[in-house]
């Protein structure tokens, strides 16, 4: 007589409760939460959470790509694709890890007369490959943000959220100036029907720095993702104006990367540990070279990675009801044995 499917899945249980214990040797999926992230007073949320005590925030959208006011939602944790030994995985056969964990790969794009790159999309894959293995350096910020002593976990990853650090939303949706730690770059790239668009820069707040901050990185959902398994989806994005005047140069800078990554199959997506949330806004699009800490892009990120875990008190509670469970099925078994 076999164990039913459920009983059976709660034998993994111990060693997720393990993870929680052991983080010395895990991924880098790390809280970015107030406690490992310093200072306490950071004024790098919106104004119901003005320390971003409880992570990277995301303003829904409306029908027409709009924010909706007072619609947000949060996640409390980032994941990286650090180099294996430097906190990743090890790729095995088809699985990616390692640098591969956010990988990008450009699938097509357009030009205009002139021969620049006026859209593009990119195949997008996030792949849960927690845990790896080595020490990995801990990342900060434009804004003064710190992580220290932090501890890598590994976990399923819910609600999992990709934002284009390279990228806007629209030109209705961007700073009133671009002073630090806003970075302009021309011509601009624009997200093309994104989910979501994630907090930047400083609290609405009199004792907060300046300049204010808002909801201006384009994000995506790619829902939850267990340990080993992978989500992928096409990205697309436009350049510059409507009339595709003035697209990227394809012989240098993004242009080439652009056109590296579609004609070699080349991954354009990178998120080290050394970026902490979205580090620099508006951030270049270059290739990942494979390379523990590249740079540029800035902080080597030009995407950022966020999610949820179960809490350990969740996991301690399933674990429980899985130990009740087991003890009945056996109690069971010696009746009609």
């Amino acid at each position: 007589m076999k164990a039913p499917k459920a009983l059976t899945l709660c034998l993994f249980i111990p060693a997720a409760l393990a993870l929680i214990a052991a983080t010395a040797w895990a991924a880098p999926l790390l809280d970015i939460t107030n406690g490992p992230i310093t200072p306490d007073e950071s004024y790098t949320g919106p104004s119901f959470d003005q320390h971003a005590a409880q992570g990277q925030w995301f303003q829904n959208l409306d029908a027409n790509g709009n924010p909706v006011a007072n619609d947000f939602e949060v996640r409390e944790y980032e994941f990286y694709d650090n180099l294996y030994q430097h906190g990743g995985s090890q790729s095995t056969g088809e699985f990616k890890g390692s640098t591969d964990a956010i990988e990008g790969i450009v699938t097509t794009y357009a030009t205009n007369a002139p021969g620049d790159i006026i859209s593009f999309t990119i195949k997008t894959t996030i792949t849960n490959d927690t845990p790896g293995s080595g020490d990995f350096n801990e990342g900060d910020n434009s804004h003064g943000e710190e992580l220290k002593n932090a501890a890598a976990l590994s976990f399923d990853m819910y609600g999992v959220k990709l934002t284009a650090d390279f990228a806007m939303l629209n030109d209705a949706t961007k700073p009133n100036e671009w002073t630090g730690p806003y970075r302009e770059v021309t011509p601009e790239i624009y997200a093309v029907h994104p989910d979501q668009v994630a907090w930047y820069c400083y609290a609405h707040d009199s004792e907060a720095p300046k300049p204010l901050g808002g909801s201006y990185v384009p994000a995506y959902d790619f829902g939850n993702i267990p340990v080993g398994a992978s989500a992928t989806r096409d990205l697309s994005f436009t350049v510059g104006p409507p009339d595709g005047s003035n697209g990227l140069t394809p012989t240098q800078g993004r242009g080439l990367a652009i056109v590296e990554s579609e004609a070699q199959g080349k991954d354009i997506f990178l998120n080290r540990s050394t970026s902490l949330k979205i580090s620099d806004w508006v951030d270049d699009l270059l290739l990942d070279p494979g390379t523990d800490y590249p740079a540029p892009p800035l902080r080597s990120s030009d995407v950022s990675v966020f999610c949820t875990i179960p809490e350990p008190g969740e996991l301690a509670a399933l674990a429980g009801m899985c130990l009740m469970g087991l003890l009945g099925y056996r109690r069971r078994r010696r009746r009609t044995a």
